[in-house]
């Protein structure tokens, strides 16, 4: 199977990649550089470099007739609806949009939390238990070391609606981290989170992009990569009536005061009196995930209203189809506007067609229901199956039709084929051929009958110079990079204020092995804004890789200033010590790194490192041990024990 293949197949986190920053195991690489010093960028980033003009505001278009999605409109939250509204809301709240978090962990009845359990996985014991009102997730060595504890998190909010699974997130110094456990409904079972190798630490920041589909509404800091304002849910943790409606303050204000009105109330949006495609917005904001959410120039997703195109909030990258074939690889969006049932319709299939946004059909009423929605349609056509057949499977269409199928990228949950196949379609095995040579992976997904937008060229190459950072080194990840560079050197021609393309050509670059031209994109992404997370991580790999320690050190500690519980913050700043030869203030941050995360394979290593190179052998052997037992795969631990063989070899007469 190619890297490419793989990473098609691989998990992703939940919501979408968003900014993602993969730390891993990056701090290793600086030191298996070319001895030979590459000459640091001789421009300097030009004085008068200014945050562009943003672009015009969606919401204040003068042509939409509905006056909440205007900027100043508040959210209320699903309270301020339930007197008036008061059967939708009590069936919305069995609806899994409206579970699809919660703060009450110890009122949850989805999860099985008693009595408490331990497993293993790999190398690693993880344990659940319920603790006074609090819920725990612990992971430690499966078997005992010395200098090892476990790494216990306080879960605060549950992501999910127990539908299929849960994951759990933990809120520390107005930092979100996700805990390595999730609850996996459709089996019954604790696991491992998806996407997770506890090898690499087991500790995730939890983006924004990550949350948009999981709760009513958060403050993103601006800069952040999962810091947010407190506090963190202000309204309500799930999902509400105001992400498909928009914020309701103008309509409880109105209603309230008895304010009359004709025609269509236009103080909030009713998804009926809106065109299809907008009516298809609401849902895409959410459910076409994609591999790679873009926000759009000047804008971010919780900018986002009801009744406003999506794609000026966010450009969506999708697989590309010449890439695989398989369904699996492919999202239900991209399904169902592939499906006959779609396409017939001329666009006119929603997914309100086949879904009720307000409740969901019992289990006994399930199979009537969907039936149902399929003969508004098909009425004049009876099932060509033999009776029988169709008595055997209930009369169902969908189980015919619509057969759940294993998903590629969550472990022990399935999905629904949305194709709507006239037969259950065979097993189709992945794509044999190569994709044609000028293709890329991941393509900005256009909705049906809707023309290019040129703009687009610029978030399909910060998309693109995102994924190089993620795949190993190698001629995948710079491919990818030699597409992304290009492109967004001409959009910053033309745009130069814009922070997310420099920080994009930082990544581009530093993945083509162009550590100059990285730094000085950093630099002109922090000239932009000083505390920016990912604009001051891209200077510090390029620095490290210029050997220019102070600027290194001088970013590092910004990051730890913001962000004081990132263990690879931390283990960053190790890294620029150890560089420098500076042992007791890298173990200083080693410790600092372990005092968060007891059991972080890199931290030891780093740790033997630094006892091996001030003569304290036997914490040295003792911390490497605990390295190469905690990684889970046999090239990590040959890795390691590589570097660190390189890293305190004799020096050279």
């Amino acid at each position: 199977m190619t890297t490419w293949q793989t990473f098609l197949r691989s998990p992703k986190m939940v919501g979408g990649l968003g900014a993602a920053v993969l730390f891993a195991i990056l701090g290793l690489i600086y030191w298996l550089l070319p001895a030979e010093v590459p000459t640091p960028p001789s421009g300097v980033p030009p004085a008068n470099l200014q945050p562009d003009p943003p672009p015009p505001d969606p919401r204040l278009d003068p042509a939409v007739v509905f006056r909440n999605i205007r900027p100043e409109v508040q959210y209320v939250g699903d309270k301020a609806c339930q007197d008036c509204h008061a059967d939708i809301s009590q069936t919305y709240q069995q609806h899994p949009m409206g579970r699809s978090a919660t703060d009450r962990l110890a009122l949850s009845l989805v999860e099985r939390w008693e009595p408490p359990l331990t497993w293993t996985h790999g190398p690693y014991r993880l344990s659940i238990r319920s603790q006074a009102s609090q819920r725990m997730h612990s992971v430690q060595p499966a078997e005992d070391l010395d200098g090892t504890a476990p790494y216990s998190v306080r879960l605060d909010v549950a992501i999910g609606s127990g539908t299929r699974g849960r994951s759990y997130l933990t809120f520390e110094h107005s930092a979100l981290w996700q805990s390595p456990i999730s609850w996996f409904s459709q089996e019954q079972r604790w696991d491992i989170s998806p996407g997770f190798d506890l090898g690499q630490g087991g500790r995730r920041p939890v983006h924004a992009d990550c949350l948009f589909c999981h709760v009513h509404h958060v403050e993103p800091i601006s800069g952040a990569i999962n810091r947010y304002r407190e506090p963190l849910l202000p309204l309500q943790a799930a999902i509400g009536c105001e992400r498909c409606h928009g914020p309701g303050q103008l309509h409880v204000q109105e209603r309230s005061s008895g304010l009359p009105w004709e025609g269509i109330d236009t103080s909030i949006v009713n998804p009926r009196h809106l065109p299809a495609s907008l009516q298809q917005d609401i849902c895409r904001q959410c459910h076409l995930q994609g591999q790679v959410r873009v926000p759009r120039r000047g804008r971010q997703p919780w900018e986002y209203r009801p009744g406003l195109p999506w794609n000026q909030f966010v450009t969506v990258c999708v697989r590309n189809p010449e890439w695989s074939r398989e369904l699996r690889s492919v999202g239900q969006f991209e399904q169902m506007e592939s499906s006959r049932c779609f396409q017939a319709s001329q666009g006119k299939l929603l997914c309100t067609t086949c879904h009720d946004p307000h409740a969901v059909p019992s289990p006994d009423e399930r199979e009537r229901f969907y039936r149902q929605r399929c003969l508004n349609c098909h009425a004049r056509q009876s099932c060509s199956a033999p009776l029988a057949e169709r008595h055997a499977q209930r009369d169902s269409c969908i189980t015919c039709h619509m057969p759940r199928l294993s998903s590629a990228n969550i472990a022990h949950t399935s999905i629904t084929d949305h194709r709507i196949p006239r037969r259950p379609p065979p097993a189709v095995p992945g794509r044999a051929e190569p994709p044609p040579p000028d293709s890329l992976p991941i393509i900005p997904y256009r909705p049906p009958r809707q023309p290019p937008d040129p703009e687009q060229e610029r978030d399909w190459a910060v998309a693109l110079a995102r994924l190089s950072v993620q795949l190993p080194p190698g001629l995948a990840a710079r491919s990818l990079a030699q597409a992304a560079a290009p492109r967004l050197e001409s959009a910053l021609s033309l745009h130069c204020g814009d922070i997310d393309g420099w920080i994009a050509l930082s990544e581009a670059r530093g993945t083509l092995g162009e550590m100059s031209q990285a730094w000085q994109a950093a630099e002109y992404a922090l000239q932009l804004q000083a505390d920016h997370e990912l604009a001051l991580r891209r200077l510090v790999d390029s620095a490290l890789a210029l050997r220019r320690w102070d600027r290194a050190e001088a970013a590092v500690e910004q990051l730890l200033k913001h962000n004081p519980s990132c263990v690879d913050y931390h283990l960053l700043r190790a890294a620029v010590r150890l560089a420098q030869k500076q042992w007791e203030l890298a173990e200083r941050n080693c410790q600092q790194a372990l005092a968060i995360h007891p059991c972080h394979p890199q931290a030891h290593l780093y740790l033997a490192v630094s006892y091996q190179q001030r003569g304290e052998t036997a914490a040295a052997r003792q911390h490497l041990q605990i390295a190469l037992q905690l990684c889970t795969t046999v090239d990590q631990r040959q890795h390691f024990r590589e570097w660190f063989r390189q890293q305190t070899r004799p020096a050279p007469p």
